[in-house]
């Protein structure tokens, strides 16, 4: 069914800088820095985004800079996002999270598995 007011938030945790490079062709996508927390706002997604029609997609660029207690370890990139929303059909809140996203990157085919780690 549609979707409405769904927001996306997604936290930068601490070495991660929002450079302000953005792309998102449906919505709104804005960062606030007192809470480093980047937030996609979409008015409205229609039945069979991402099945029957093309999915939407935001991008932004940040800046990484590990510490070196990071060294042989994964940094974390952008911590845990969630997905709030309305369901037009039924009135129901919808709400999903997802776990931090680090440089392991294991949705990326081009990072071996054990990749990503911060060399010292």
């Amino acid at each position: 069914t549609d979707v409405s007011d769904v927001n996306v938030t997604a936290v930068l945790p601490g070495g991660v800088v929002f450079t302000g490079a953005t792309k998102a062709e449906q919505g709104n996508l804005t960062y606030m820095p007192n809470t480093q927390t980047v937030t996609w706002h979409i008015d409205r997604v229609p039945a069979g985004g991402g099945a029957v029609r093309e999915a939407f997609e935001a991008i932004f660029q940040i800046e990484a800079t590990p510490n070196p207690a990071m060294a042989r370890q994964v940094m974390p990139l952008v911590g845990d996002t969630g997905v709030k929303g309305k369901d037009d059909f039924t009135g129901f809140e919808l709400e999903h999270r997802d776990g931090v996203l680090t440089t392991a990157l294991p949705d990326d085919p081009t990072v071996d598995s054990g990749g990503g780690v911060v060399l010292p």
